[in-house]
């Protein structure tokens, strides 16, 4: 048994002394965020043709389209546009006189349709952003319909979400530093980055602006509205890595 004990004992000190030593690292979240100013706007408008046949309906919402398409792209101010219309519907509207006399599920089968409404839905994006409110004020002269400015955007998000992620790096730096200061330490390399949850972390992704249509300044709406420009947040946040080193011993 003694010359078994021997044997073991170089062993022991070799797991306590031999064995690599698991680096020291510590993780923090990064938070950066940008403040911009959007250069792009989004618009709804809902444009209704009426007629005493279906064929009537769509022949004014027809002129009502071409209208818009015309009209708009001559804006004074406008440097893109873009249209996008689709979602289109024709309701025959039934005699209120018969109407009255039945439950409004056996409308439709007991009174046939006096007149038509043609409906559809166009989307225009374009910029700058601050022409929003001209936009609205005129599809709604040219229309018999109703407009609103949806959402404002971003055109070059990319620029915008670089800014914030070298603004979350920063940040996760300077609380990593903080932390090899206050324990005596020496702030290392980076072993690795994560997303909190797997989640994208940038804030409102959009894309840019696609088959814009050529403008020409030429036309300007009966009403002016100036709107205030917002501006959007852009934020990043992600968790790093960082390896704390013992601090270089000084020379004598």
């Amino acid at each position: 048994m003694a010359r078994l004990f021997t044997l073991m004992v170089p062993a022991a000190l070799c797991l306590a002394g031999c064995w690599p030593e698991k680096p020291v690292e510590v993780t923090v979240t990064g938070y950066g965020a940008v403040e911009v100013e959007v250069d792009s706007f989004s618009v709804g408008i809902v444009s209704v043709g009426y007629g005493q046949t279906q064929a009537e309906a769509l022949g004014s919402l027809n002129q009502q389209l071409t209208d818009l398409r015309s009209e708009l792209v001559k804006l004074e101010g406008i440097e893109s546009l873009k249209f996008n219309a689709n979602q289109i519907e024709v309701t025959g509207i039934a005699d209120p006189a018969c109407a009255e006399n039945f439950d409004s599920y056996r409308t439709i089968d007991k009174c046939p349709p006096v007149r038509y409404t043609a409906r559809i839905y166009v989307g225009v994006s374009g910029s700058p952003a601050k022409e929003a409110g001209n936009i609205v004020s005129l599809a709604t002269e040219l229309t018999t319909g109703n407009a609103e400015v949806n959402r404002f955007t971003i055109s070059d998000q990319q620029s915008a979400e670089d800014q914030a992620t070298q603004a979350a790096f920063a940040n996760a730096r300077a609380k990593a530093q903080q932390i090899a200061q206050a324990s005596g330490l020496k702030l290392g390399p980076v072993k690795a980055v994560l997303l909190p949850d797997d989640r994208e972390y940038f804030y409102d992704r959009q894309a840019p602006l696609e088959d814009r249509i050529s403008v020409t300044a030429s036309r300007v709406p009966q009403q002016t509205i100036e709107i205030d420009v917002p501006t959007q947040t852009v934020s990043a946040e992600f968790r790093v890595t960082f390896e704390l080193l013992e601090p270089e011993a000084e020379s004598p």
